[in-house]
């Protein structure tokens, strides 16, 4: 396909259904978009807020193309665990006006009950596995026994690990860029893709951001010398520590878990193996953090 042919214009996309907004984008259902990946009905559109423009329209092209020329079984494993960007949206502004998106499966959802009684149906974000099970009760997170964390682990290692496989950097590796199914099986995908970069460029949409309390240590260096641009570079080492930050989180629930950087409070939860991976991971050496594909083999061992 030409970058032509994954454009459109925004009065292309039809009537819009709000279905949630976040700090730089409005997302939207698209009832009526048809595209030949899939029908009607299946398709959402993340418009960029003016403060997050411009973005650059060729840069999101290429990252729509970038999945579209791999070979079939790499790009089937990359759409497996990630929720891709398949067209490029532009209107009479400068730069893309959003991009538009696989509509999320229901199965990667639940009913969050809030204090004032309404509910809100939300996306199973990791942070909510962080929370303590009182919490989870109380607001109806879905409980997950050892078995079932142990399996969203090695689906987070196996996502990364694609990702970079395919030389791409997913950069903001937090408690809400990944979602997680448990039925019919344990899946985890990797969301707000557009941030995304293949390795040796930019990404589409700037520099790639850190969510608080995710930085390397590297990064916390840089931004203390006031060296922003080097803050905001990431690597698949910066991918790696964060990947190790969510496993130690992700095992270590309750108070302060989502905080946590202590390696040894999971010491009694992963065998010496492991544990040796997730304190390697959390070196302030990049060149010791083990990959995510060396995390999964020693997961399914």
């Amino acid at each position: 396909m030409t970058p032509d042919q994954i454009t459109l214009a925004e009065s292309d996309l039809g009537p819009r259904e709000a279905l949630g907004k976040g700090g730089m984008a409005v997302v939207y259902r698209l009832p009526d978009l048809h595209l030949p990946e899939a029908p009607s009905g299946q398709w959402a559109y993340k418009k960029y807020k003016a403060k997050a423009r411009p973005v650059s329209t060729f840069a999101l092209q290429q990252l729509v193309l970038s999945l579209i020329n791999r070979d079939p079984a790499q790009r089937s494993a990359i759409e497996r665990c990630t929720n891709w960007p398949a067209r490029v949206v532009v209107d009479d502004g400068h730069g893309a006006a959003g991009v538009v998106l696989p509509l999320l499966e229901d199965e990667f959802f639940f009913d969050l009950h809030k204090s004032s009684g309404t509910i809100d149906h939300k996306p199973f974000e990791l942070q909510f596995l962080m929370q303590d099970e009182d919490y989870c009760r109380r607001v109806g997170v879905p409980l997950v026994t050892g078995q079932q964390r142990r399996e969203i682990v090695r689906a987070l290692t196996y996502c990364l690990a694609v990702l970079h496989r395919a030389e791409f950097v997913y950069g903001d590796v937090s408690a809400r860029n990944f979602i997680v199914s448990l039925t019919p099986k344990v899946r985890v995908k990797a969301v707000d893709c557009d941030s995304i970069r293949v390795r040796g460029s930019a990404a589409a949409t700037g520099r790639q951001p850190h969510s608080p309390d995710w930085e390397p240590p590297e990064c916390i260096s840089a931004k203390r010398r006031k060296d922003n641009v080097r803050y905001t570079i990431q690597s698949k080492e910066t991918d790696s520590y964060k990947l190790g930050l969510a496993i130690l989180r992700l095992l270590t629930p309750g108070k302060g878990s989502s905080v946590n950087l202590d390696p040894t409070r999971a010491k009694t939860t992963l065998p010496p193996h492991l544990y040796s991976l997730l304190e390697r991971s959390l070196s302030a050496n990049p060149a010791n953090r083990p990959s995510p594909k060396e995390w999964h083999q020693g997961l399914v061992k």
